[in-house]
Parts: C-alpha cells; structure tokens; sequence
C-alpha cells in the first residue's frame, strides 16, 4: 500500500480565512514519527484529540514489548498516556522519541523484609530473549507465565516457527510449561535463544 503524507494547510492558508479554518485544522489528521533508541521509525496517523495512550498501545504491540518498559517523550519531555497532540501542541511530521526503561535491579530487593517478597512474587519482571546474533528483545511479565507466551511472542517478532528455536537459560533447555518462577528467574536474567539446525 502506497501511503502519501498530504500537506494540509499552513501559514499562508490560515491565513485570511478566520475561523474556519484553523477549525478544520483541528479535525484533520496529523502524521506523528516515532523513533525508537535503534533509529527505527514508525509513523501514525492521528487527529489532534486523540490520546497518546493509542499511539504507544500500538508502538508497544508493533515491537512486541510490554508498554510499560517503554518511555515516550517529546524533546526530552515525558509524554503522558492521557495526553493529546493537541495538549501537547503537535504539528504533522513531529516526532516522539522512544526509550526502552531499566527497571528494578538488585539494590531495589534487599532490605524489604517478607512483605516485599510476597509483592515481588506478583510484580513483573522483564526477561532480556538474546538470540546468537546478538540482538536483544525484552519483555515484561508475571513469574506465573508460561514461558510459552514469551517464546511465541519472540518467534512471531522473528518471523520463524516456534519449532526451529531452542530457548535455554545457563545452558538449560526452557519448556513452554516452564515459568519464572519454577525456573527462579529475577527481573533482567537473559534467556538465549538459538535456530535449530
């Protein structure tokens, strides 16, 4: 499908004609660029009320990653899931920059005592998936998942079959019954991933 950014007004069009058109303008659609630390740019279409929660929703969905180990901002500024371009004063072609957050680490857990065991063995944790070239996925879950969900999920990123990857962890092949917390696995343990010949 061939997609073409239509310019849509500007100074000169507003100009002169009152009211109207800077009305119209509100209702037209503008084209945002969301750029991810990589450099990779997606772009979406959307009128000025619209939520930002959308736009990142869809990101997230896109990459395949959990929308809350992603932090959205516009010229260093945090975008919020309530905002609106309009709030934010956006125009067509502006772009939002986005950065995969570290969460949690080691410091985060010691010195809580029982209660904080009891709340980390419900909060989420994120995963690093790292296949043999190297590149890095993440994803964010509940040590309750079954690493099912994880597997299929990088294998649909991939492009590849479930059944040509093998998933293991300190050499240990991962099952897809498997779960964090039946393998004791803490927020940020990698998980590497190879294409079986």
């Amino acid at each position: 499908i061939d997609v073409l950014l239509q310019q849509l007004g500007g100074a000169d069009a507003e100009s002169g004609n009152g009211g109207a058109a800077s009305e119209n303008q509100a209702e037209a659609p503008i084209t945002l660029k969301v750029r991810d630390q990589s450099g990779e740019e997606m772009f979406f279409k959307v009128k000025k009320g619209t939520a930002m929660k959308k736009i990142m929703q869809a990101f997230a969905d896109r990459k395949g990653v959990s929308l809350e180990v992603l932090r959205f901002t516009i010229d260093g500024t945090r975008v919020n899931a309530e905002d609106t371009p309009k709030m934010l004063e956006m125009e067509d072609g502006d772009q939002i920059d986005v950065l995969l957050q570290q969460l949690g680490g080691a410091d985060a857990e010691s010195g809580n005592g029982g209660a904080a065991s009891e709340n980390q063995a419900e909060a989420p944790i994120t995963l690093k998936v790292r296949d043999q070239s190297g590149e890095e996925m993440f994803f964010k879950v509940k040590k309750g998942t079954a690493m099912k969900k994880i597997m299929q999920a990088f294998a649909d990123r991939k492009g590849v079959s479930l059944e040509v990857l093998r998933f293991t962890i300190d050499g240990t092949r991962v099952n897809a019954e498997d779960t964090p917390k039946m393998l004791e696995m803490e927020d940020g343990d990698q998980i590497d991933v190879l294409l079986q010949q």
